[in-house]
């Protein structure tokens, strides 16, 4: 029992270290959402960080950027991206619009962001092989496209 006990925390603190946590923001909170009545919402979104882990497949060092807790944007082959999403509940009456006020961005140089690989199921563990679309990847193409 102590061995198998053992061996579970060895296997957290190795899965611990093995990203590093790149902060971007002292505020923690990710989104926050202010009603207005039935005529307005603002929702806010702030990246407080994310997760950055060098994975070496094939000889060539690709760049995963991950965020605990959330989803990932499935496309096999393309960029495995965190994925950000909350719902909204809006009025069936009246117009919908949405309007970006405002954003930062920063561009991070000289990675290959890792690929997406194929999603494996619990009765056959062992995946097919490593997947990239070769075609995306060579023609420098931004993803997500929206």
């Amino acid at each position: 029992m102590k061995k198998i006990f053992l061996l579970v925390i060895l296997v957290f603190a190795v899965m611990a270290l093995s990203a590093e946590w790149i902060e971007v923001s002292s505020n923690q909170e990710m989104f926050i959402s202010s009603s207005f009545g039935l005529e307005r919402t603002d929702v806010k979104f702030n990246l407080p960080g994310y997760e950055f882990e060098t994975i070496t497949e094939s000889g060539t060092e690709y760049t995963k950027l991950s965020y605990a807790g959330e989803g990932e944007i499935l496309e096999v082959g393309k960029p495995d991206l965190p994925c950000f999403s909350r719902l909204v509940a809006i009025s069936n009456t009246g117009r919908t619009t949405v309007e970006v006020i405002d954003y930062d961005e920063e561009i991070i140089s000289n990675i290959i962001v890792y690929p997406q690989q194929e999603l494996q199921s619990e009765s056959q563990p062992n995946r097919s092989g490593f997947v990239k679309d070769e075609v995306f990847y060579n023609n420098g193409s931004i993803f997500p496209e929206q």
